[in-house]
């Protein structure tokens, strides 16, 4: 396979909205949540979401809050949000928590999954940046176009109608910042061809149990590097009776592996644990990390410094915890967000603390 550059033909990579414009303040924001016992993970989730700053640039322009105000009744979600992001930057020392429950009442009512201690980070950080693209979306009726099953798969011709059919049709902060592109590529034992399917995605999903497994890793310790070398394993599917291979024209057993087109400017990678033992898997994660290595068809620099984190500080799956630590754009420092409680930290304590959940990762190259 021949590896194409992307980089001069077409800019794969979600195009940088300049009048998004990275928020740089002057102070770090250190306001926090009253405790939240509707949603465990809604304050920690919050929390990360406040310290990107392509998100907070664009929310906090006068602008677009004027925009949201005026359409608060068409994006309800987008509205709390804004202001809870408005009232946790205007609340700069003050010495006073706000509350998260309005937004969580919303949210339970429209997901009665999030109740409680079941609420997961991921699958909440999820639900909140797709339903807030959805509100914010310049594009009311949204045409959904994939290109799969491919059989003369022209990478100049794919790449094209998929960025065009995105740039048409995905027009929020959420999409420009958050999503990305793959290509999932299944071959046929029978006949050798390979058929593939070029979408888009947002947060990246790491099964620590399965990754554990894949090559023998050490049991105790994985490092981010590990984990995308795992997304890009080679999965054999035998006594498959629902791929229909188009070449030879019949049902197939076939081989199926992912590669990533493009990372997002904002990346977020989620660990999930399906047993206790998983629990004591350290998660090597690094301040600064390159991925270009990972990411095929495209010239892009991808270097990325790490902005945000959620963990499980009680280390159990029964009586979880969440916290988040962030770093402040405005002067490089990490804090610990845990409710009303904001405290200085260093990153080796980043690390050493609790048990990892989300990782948010900015590109420092193209975030400018």
């Amino acid at each position: 396979m021949n590896k194409l550059t992307i980089g001069n033909l077409i800019n794969i990579t979600n195009p940088i909205n300049k009048t998004f414009g990275n928020f740089i303040p002057s102070n770090p924001c250190l306001t926090g949540l009253e405790k939240n016992d509707i949603i465990y993970s809604m304050n920690s989730v919050i929390q990360v979401l406040n310290n990107i700053p392509l998100l907070i640039g664009y929310f906090l322009n006068k602008k677009r809050m004027k925009q949201i105000y005026i359409q608060k009744e068409n994006r309800p979600l987008s509205y709390k949000l804004l202001e809870i992001f408005k009232n946790l930057w205007s609340n700069e020392g003050k010495n006073k928590a706000f509350s998260s429950k309005d937004m969580s009442l919303y949210l339970l009512e429209m997901n009665p999954f999030f109740s409680g201690n079941e609420s997961n980070p991921k699958e909440l950080l999820y639900y909140i940046i797709n339903l807030v693209h959805q509100e914010l979306n310049k594009i009311e009726n949204v045409t959904h176009y994939y290109i799969n099953n491919i059989i003369k798969f022209n990478y100049k011709l794919c790449y094209e109608k998929v960025y065009n059919h995105y740039k048409n049709n995905y027009k929020s902060i959420i999409s420009d910042i958050f999503y990305g592109f793959k290509n999932d590529t299944l071959t046929c034992t029978k006949c050798a061809n390979t058929s593939h399917s070029i979408n888009l995605y947002d947060i990246m999903i790491f099964p620590i149990n399965e990754v554990r497994n894949y090559k023998n890793y050490p049991k105790n310790n994985i490092s981010i590097e590990e984990f995308f070398e795992w997304n890009e394993r080679k999965i054999e599917l035998y006594n498959c009776k629902n791929y229909f291979c188009n070449f030879c024209n019949n049902y197939a057993n076939g081989i199926l592996a992912t590669k990533l087109v493009s990372l997002p400017k904002v990346l977020i990678l989620s660990f999930e644990s399906s047993e206790e033992k998983d629990l004591e898997i350290n998660i090597n994660f690094e301040e600064f990390i390159n991925l270009r290595k990972y990411v095929f068809y495209d010239t892009n620099t991808y270097k990325y410094e790490l902005i945000g984190v959620i963990k499980n500080v009680n280390k159990s799956n029964e009586n979880k915890k969440y916290v988040a630590f962030c770093k402040s754009s405005a002067n490089k420092m990490w804090y610990l967000y845990n409710d009303e409680i904001i405290l200085k930290t260093q990153f080796k304590d980043v690390k050493e603390t609790g048990i990892v959940n989300i990782l948010i990762y900015n590109n420092y190259m193209i975030n400018q």
